[in-house]
């Protein structure tokens, strides 16, 4: 007989570090096979069914006179005959073995990925006697706040967290995702400051190769809407206002800035450096980017993270290449922290970032996430959207060597912030 269970899932019991299950009704339910036609609803149990020593004779008796044996809705005795397209249904009390207690701990989730820490001796899914007190049963009662909903038809097991799933585990989580704003509810103070003075101004790259130039104009145009902004950057935006071209005259700096003035082409055309042609068609690297900002007075400082890292490279152990990477991290986030007296432009590779296989990209640094250690990127690519980054994942983008430069990536920190 198949298993269905047509009754709410009954409360968890815990005793002595055990989670256990009340007993509940419990549908076993087939179809008549070819072979029972014409025999009787005894003769099949016996024969086919006794699979348990509780399952004697007589205990489908009394099964039958307690009205828990129907055929076809209706109160099966065992002297019923079978005929095509016979429904029977055993009812039974459902006592399961009791699993550990110990909370499944969530690690990732996203539109996409569930990913939790399963404690030993809690099966994955309905197994033998385990149903409620299986992973994907207990997610369901206990984690109704991910907004799982029927999980059985919705998430599919993988049993094997091999490198490749592993990798899928860094990937990019959306702001927009249910996710990503959990996430980023979970900030606090300075650690999401800089999304709160960023965001507002948030626009993507109108420019194929534009990134860097749009990331400079989105911290202007925070700078100009911001009392608390630094003296030297909103000199440097007041400047660039000065020069922009507008229909009626020169705006205030306020003003160009809720227009939506300060754009990508607005600040490299500031600036008689740079080719804008260049820029334009193949971007910028980081120490062009440092370049761009000098031209327009902004005060800034270039990290490239092989140069925080020191020996780490290809050359160097396992180990010395973490603790580089984890050094390099913590100076990024103590950056982000600036704000709104500085921000952060973040130089790195967006496929190593786990985004669609371009190239080099600039975007700037909105937040961090302590307890998953995830930077949110506020990405200006209009074919992706601002995301959260694994730290790992986000070094190795940085760390990636850029092929005109032949330098590592890093950031850019706009302004003067915390040294």
């Amino acid at each position: 007989m198949s298993a269905s269970s047509s009754v709410a899932a009954s409360p968890y019991l815990y005793r002595d570090g055990r989670r256990m299950v009340a007993p509940y009704p419990h549908e076993f339910a087939t179809h008549a096979k070819g072979r029972w036609i014409g025999r009787r609803v005894a003769e099949v149990l016996y024969e086919e069914f006794h699979t348990s020593a509780e399952w004697t004779p007589e205990y489908f008796a009394s099964t039958s006179a307690a009205g828990r044996l129907t055929l076809n809705g209706r109160p099966a005795t065992l002297e019923d005959s079978f005929k095509d397209g016979d429904r029977l249904v055993h009812v039974v009390l459902r006592v399961e073995p009791s699993v550990p207690a110990t909370p499944i701990e969530v690690l990732l989730c996203d539109d996409q990925l569930l990913a939790v820490h399963k404690p030993a001796g809690v099966p994955v899914h309905h197994a033998g006697r385990y149903r409620k007190n299986s992973l994907i049963e207990i997610l369901q009662s206990e984690h109704a706040d991910l907004g799982l909903g029927g999980l059985s038809g919705n998430v599919h097991v993988l049993h094997r967290l091999d490198r490749q799933v592993l990798d899928e585990l860094g990937a990019p989580v959306p702001l927009n995702s249910a996710c990503g704003q959990r996430l980023l509810s979970e900030c606090r103070g300075a650690d999401r400051s800089a999304f709160e003075w960023l965001w507002p101004h948030f626009e993507q790259q109108r420019g194929p190769a534009m990134c860097g130039p749009a990331s400079v104009a989105m911290v202007l145009r925070a700078v100009a809407a911001c009392d608390g902004a630094d003296a030297a950057l909103r000199l440097a935006t007041e400047a660039l206002v000065s020069r922009a071209p507008t229909k009626e005259g020169q705006l205030t700096d306020e003003a160009l800035a809720a227009e939506g003035q300060l754009t990508e082409e607005v600040v490299l055309n500031g600036q008689m450096v740079l080719s804008p042609h260049k820029v334009r068609s193949s971007g910028l690297t980081l120490a062009e980017m440092g370049t761009l900002l000098e031209a327009l007075s902004v005060p800034c400082a270039l990290t490239h993270v092989r140069g925080i890292a020191g020996a780490a490279g290809s050359d160097v152990s396992a180990e010395a290449e973490l603790a580089a990477a984890r050094a390099a991290m913590a100076q990024l986030r103590l950056a982000l922290h600036g704000a709104p007296r500085a921000a952060v432009l973040v130089n790195y590779h967006m496929g190593v970032a786990g985004h669609r296989p371009f190239g080099g990209h600039f975007s700037p640094l909105a937040a961090y996430h302590e307890g998953t250690d995830r930077f949110l990127v506020l990405d200006c690519w209009p074919q992706t959207e601002p995301s959260w980054l694994a730290s790992e994942r986000l070094w190795s983008a940085m760390a990636a060597t850029d092929a005109e430069s032949r330098l590592s990536r890093g950031w850019a920190r706009v302004g003067l912030g915390t040294e």
